[in-house]
């Protein structure tokens, strides 16, 4: 082999290796690897023909690590069935970060405890995937001065992605408007 050829090779397998599509690529075959296990010759039947595909492309900016991490942490709360369900739609990955994700875990968990956060997990990824937890806290505590610390639990539990997508500024805006309209004694009340 000439040395214009190894150099081209090198070249060419650095260039690989070091791309971000060597490590979306890794992670997605993490996500494969783990379904496949578990699904066996159902694979292809209960993911779908594309999904391989679609689990690569939504987890560009994971790693291998993370992966295997997020896959060995949602199946120790939720179970392999329903980590596999969960994983089957891979929009989520391409906006959630495992370091991001645990943190919202964390931030629930708080309120609603880990046998919510369960529950949680195994109805939908819905809700732990965005938001910023300093604007949860302070959705959470500008909202408990109206509904009290249980009435947030029980919102939670049933709509985690309100919290997670609930802009402080919008939530500020709506209760001037209720007062101004009602009173805040009104508002209180309520």
């Amino acid at each position: 082999m000439s040395l214009i050829r190894v150099l081209s090779v090198f070249f060419l397998s650095t260039i690989f290796l070091f791309s971000p599509w060597a490590l979306s690529f890794e992670a997605g075959v993490v996500f494969i690897d783990f379904a496949k296990k578990h699904l066996e010759e159902d694979f292809e039947k209960t993911m779908g023909p594309l999904w391989s595909k679609k689990v690569i492309n939504h987890t560009d900016k994971w790693t291998e690590e993370e992966a295997g991490e997020f896959l060995t942490f949602l199946e120790e709360r939720i179970g392999e069935e329903d980590t596999v369900k969960r994983i089957k739609s891979t929009s989520y990955f391409r906006m959630m970060h495992f370091k991001g994700f645990k943190e919202r875990v964390n931030f629930f968990k708080r309120y609603i405890g880990e046998e919510g956060v369960r529950e949680r997990l195994r109805r939908s990824l819905g809700g732990f995937h965005q938001g910023q937890i300093k604007e949860m806290e302070a959705i959470v505590e500008c909202i408990e001065g109206y509904i009290g610390e249980e009435g947030v639990k029980q919102r939670m539990r049933q709509d985690l992605q309100g919290f997670s997508k609930a802009k402080l500024s919008d939530l500020k805006s709506v209760v001037e408007f209720i007062e101004g309209y009602i009173g805040k004694e009104g508002v209180k009340q309520r």
